[in-house]
């Protein structure tokens, strides 16, 4: 499990303190510390540049030619990505600037030299994407350092999973940075959360539990979701943890889970409105979202809609119940599964997720109440969510 020291500064002050040190002193008094890394440090002299120009390479029918305004000079630039266009604000690294490691110094490509280059996300290194260039802002100043835009430095440590085995309360920051606040001698700040009980009026959702292997489902229906796109600094922070971007909606189920421990997961409201929780009589094909069909038998307790499964309770999501690019209202859910029972499915699917791994380690009893008041806060902060329409519902 890997931990961002950017994130735990959420909750409590380290500033002044030698993290490093700190980190260490985490794996004398908690858990074992497996590698420290400091994300960022490999980048130099990179900005907001603003593409003033682009033009075809006389040389090559890929190849664009561009002069990029970085603020303090314009550049004359020698450009491939093909979502490069005249106007753009782009992350840029100067000639004699540093990306990945690797100094950028001035190339003959395709015979035009070249004075620096623009960056995907990827060759920033805060995701795997390479499809194009990174599109900045365009209220963003040009010729700010990226690194003062977006909280791309950061230390990160990875920490052995085993060594947490007994300990349930640590597979999110927020238990962590309540560690960190021991051994620093420093406040745990409160999370921001919303007080679910002002929407006690509305109607509850329908939900039924029809198998005792399931504790505890809470669920929240919003609808009229504005937003699709996760914040740049969410992003980053899930991708240096070891989670995928996907979507805002999923990217917040996700983001949740490694802030407090608690797996949650999103349905289309429009596909999934009503639940029920339960086993079959029969095994059947059920494809996951990834995209794999899978035989679920008898023992494997799903999660339903109108009789129609749309879950592997614990593990992973169906296929036919995700989000889409035009979804707009989820139903979110948090529960308590047996752990037990999540492991030995997970055993015969063969199929291991961030979600099974902690419900096999154990939940606490409130977790899913505590993680619904932060998810509210969230959906409002980040998705510009405005209606909440029924209430959580806990069986």
């Amino acid at each position: 499990m890997y931990i961002s020291m950017n994130w735990i500064g959420d909750f409590v002050d380290l500033s002044g303190l030698d993290l490093e040190s700190l980190i260490h002193r985490f794996t004398l008094s908690t858990a074992e510390v497996e590698d420290i890394f400091h994300k960022g440090e490999d980048l130099r002299d990179v900005v907001a540049g603003k593409i003033l120009s682009v033009e075809a390479h006389p040389n090559s029918k890929k190849l664009h030619l561009l002069q990029v305004d970085a603020g303090n000079k314009i550049y004359d630039v020698v450009c491939g990505a093909p979502n490069v266009r005249e106007g753009m604000i782009v992350p840029f690294v100067k000639e004699g600037g540093m990306v990945a490691g690797q100094e950028i110094t001035c190339a003959a490509i395709a015979g035009v030299e070249s004075h620096g280059m623009c960056c995907s996300e990827r060759e920033l290194g805060i995701s795997d994407d390479h499809a194009g260039l990174m599109e900045l802002p365009q209220d963003t100043p040009v010729g700010t350092d990226i690194c003062d835009l977006y909280a791309i430095k950061d230390t990160v440590f990875e920490v052995d999973n085993k060594s947490l085995t007994n300990r349930p309360d640590l597979w999110g920051h927020y238990g962590i940075a309540r560690e960190f606040a021991a051994l620093s001698g420093r406040e745990l700040k409160p999370l921001e959360t919303v007080e679910l009980s002002q929407f006690d009026g509305l109607d509850p959702i329908q939900i039924d539990v029809q198998d005792d292997l399931c504790y505890r489902y809470t669920g929240l229906k919003v609808r009229n979701i504005q937003k699709k796109v996760s914040p740049v600094d969410m992003r980053i922070r899930l991708y240096y943890c070891g989670s995928r971007g996907i979507n805002l909606l999923a990217d917040l189920t996700n983001y949740l889970m490694l802030e407090m421990g608690q797996p949650m997961h999103a349905f289309d409201c429009a596909k999934v409105d009503q639940i029920e929780v339960k086993r079959f009589d029969e095994p059947f094909p059920f494809t996951t979202l990834d995209g794999t069909q899978r035989q679920v038998d008898e023992n494997t307790l799903m999660i339903c809609c109108k009789g129609a499964p749309v879950a592997i309770a614990g593990i992973m999501g169906g296929d036919n119940s995700k989000i889409e690019a035009d979804t707009k209202g989820i139903l979110i859910e948090a529960a308590i599964f047996d752990h037990v029972s999540v492991r030995n499915t997970s055993r015969r699917l063969n199929l291991n997720t961030d979600a099974s791994i902690r419900y096999q380690k154990g939940i606490e009893p409130d977790a899913p109440y505590a993680a619904m008041d932060r998810a509210v806060q969230l959906l409002i902060e980040y998705a510009d969510a405005k209606g909440i329409e029924e209430t959580v519902y806990s069986a």
